[in-house]
């Protein structure tokens, strides 16, 4: 029998595998059952379990096979998870219950994700590039960056919070109350978006050079940070800044290990939640983790999927062509609320969503294959702009946008949640003190 490579694609199928397995116990006997008020789904139909079973399989194959070949590109971190965060959980609740038509249009959005992700990464060479108009500003852009970013938090922080430092996240709602209610002029509440991510990448940069006195004042920008609005993100995003570069680097860790740790890191989290479930009676992993970021996105995808099966599509009325005069036919609403509304029975809590959400509400059942290669494309710019850049910027950045694409459109992701202005960084980052970079290797 051949024994299993714990460096190669075996290992780290069967840990997919395993995270699929422990996903499908946790949302049939625990989240389907507890969030039923929800809507969650709960039947149990062998046929689409064998289906979600195949859809696994063959995808991990597939994903797996790219890594190998392709190592850690940007592009790959970001598909690789978002693939545990959404996909596999999609496929551990499609058994319940759930619109056929949902399932399977769903999987044709994945399977278009892959195609043109294998399709992009043959035309991707090892060589950098830059971007033009920053050929000669690479370090005037990083200097610039932090002080500016710092600069927003501290004002903002300093007149409407008076320095509120905080990552307790009791008070969250609280605090997301009390940002809500304030007028943001709109380049400070752009500068102040960008800032939830670009601060953690000049963080971890500080960090990967041992300037750990600059990386501890940024760790208190972010309390300021999260103590303005109270995103949940912003905690998250900051200790996976300080976390990843002591995992990954040069003299601890090789980066062709990183998928399976990222692998492994959420099967802990699962076997965590179970044991809750099972010796605390409780759910506090689920409600702050699980439920909301791997089940509930799944859950109001399959509403917008529902809703514009049966109503127009906005054709980005709402987003790029609202600057063209272009009104949105949900504008009384707004569609995000509306969906919510509509399923959930509270028009006035956001359903806000992404990837196929994002194509069923923009283009209808076109966008199922237009959407994939259009975040494809960015995808692959941002591989050739970031070339050799620390893995742990790459890991970092990605992980935060692989979240952003479960809750939010792409326009969005690219614009408010800063998705633009991260390439420019990472460019920027990919062009200095290029000899402290760790070559992102990961094939066998």
């Amino acid at each position: 029998m051949k024994s299993i490579d714990i460096k190669g694609k075996n290992y780290k199928i069967i840990l997919i595998y395993l995270y699929k397995f422990i996903l499908d116990i946790l949302y049939i006997n625990e989240i389907s059952v507890t969030y039923a008020f929800y809507k969650f789904k709960g039947e149990f139909h062998i046929g689409w379990y064998l289906y979600s079973w195949i859809l696994v399989i063959i995808f991990a194959l597939w994903l797996v096979k790219l890594t190998n070949q392709y190592g850690c590109k940007f592009s790959l971190l970001l598909t690789f998870s978002l693939f545990l965060l959404s996909f596999v959980p999609f496929t551990s609740m499609l058994y319940g219950g759930y619109d056929n038509k949902y399932i399977l249009c769903n999987s044709v959005y994945w399977y278009m994700w892959f195609l043109f992700l294998s399709i992009f990464l043959k035309l991707t060479i090892n060589r950098s590039i830059t971007i033009p108009i920053m050929k000669y500003t690479h370090k005037l852009t990083i200097v610039a960056g932090q002080i500016v970013f710092v600069s927003t938090i501290l004002i903002i922080s300093a007149v409407f919070t008076h320095f509120r430092f905080s990552f307790n996240m009791d008070f969250a709602y609280d605090f997301r109350a009390d940002a809500a209610s304030n007028s943001l002029p709109t380049i400070s509440a752009y500068l102040f978006q960008w800032a939830r991510v670009c601060i953690p990448i000049f963080l971890s940069m500080h960090i990967v050079r041992k300037n750990y006195i600059r990386a501890a004042f940024l760790f208190i920008i972010q309390l300021l940070n999260f103590g303005y609005d109270g995103m949940r993100l912003t905690v998250l995003i900051t200790f996976v800044a300080i976390a990843v570069p002591f995992i990954f680097n040069e003299k601890k860790t090789k980066t062709k290990i990183i998928f399976p740790l990222i692998t492994l890191a959420l099967i802990a989290l699962m076997i965590l939640s179970l044991i809750e479930h099972l010796f605390l009676k409780s759910g506090e992993i689920d409600r702050v983790i699980t439920f909301r970021t791997f089940f509930l996105p799944n859950l109001i995808g399959s509403w917008f999927f529902d809703f514009f099966t049966k109503n127009i599509p906005e054709y980005f009325a709402a987003s790029i062509f609202k600057f063209f005069g272009f009104v949105s036919p949900y504008a009384e609403y707004g569609i995000d609320y509306l969906i919510s509304g509509l399923y959930f029975g509270d028009y006035s809590c956001r359903g806000n969503n992404g990837l196929i959400a994002d194509a069923m509400c923009n283009l209808g059942y076109i966008g199922i294959l237009i959407m994939p290669f259009v975040i494809n494309i960015w995808l692959f710019i941002v591989d050739r702009v970031s070339g050799q850049l620390n893995i742990t910027i790459k890991l970092l950045v990605a992980i935060y946008f692989a979240y952003c694409f479960t809750n939010n459109f792409f326009t969005i992701i690219l614009i408010t949640n800063g998705g633009i202005i991260a390439t420019f960084i990472m460019n920027a980052m990919n062009h200095v003190d290029e000899t402290k970079t760790i070559k992102s290797d990961a094939r066998k």
